[in-house]
């Protein structure tokens, strides 16, 4: 039998194969999750065939199609002097802009 960590690694064309041969129907209409909790249903009440369901699968392909491990890429790092040069520049903004707040400021007041 089954279990939903192990429906969850499945590519979607695995599940709709495990549906087809456990007949459910309109298997071809359902999205992933949904067709792991019908197949998860039907292996409740029928767990005799979902296990002959899974040996046959089994032995169909003994090579288990696995998916390669994600790889985390490394997050950009910057060089101190462009973080610094970055600092710079956001400083120059922030004071330009108070700059012109200013200005508006003291126009709305004359």
């Amino acid at each position: 039998m089954y279990d939903i960590l192990e429906l969850n690694d499945k590519l979607v064309s695995e599940l709709k194969e495990i549906a087809r041969l456990m007949n459910l129907p309109n298997y071809d209409e359902f999205r992933k999750q949904e067709l792991i909790y019908k197949i998860l249903d039907q292996q409740a009440l029928h767990p005799e065939e979902s296990k002959n369901i899974r040996d046959a699968l089994t032995a169909k392909s003994p090579a288990k199609n696995t998916k390669p491990e994600k790889i985390e890429k490394a997050d950009k790092v910057e060089k101190p002097e462009k973080l610094k040069r970055n600092l710079l520049l956001l400083q120059l903004k922030k004071l330009s802009l108070q700059k012109t707040m200013l200005k508006k400021i003291s126009q709305v007041e004359d």
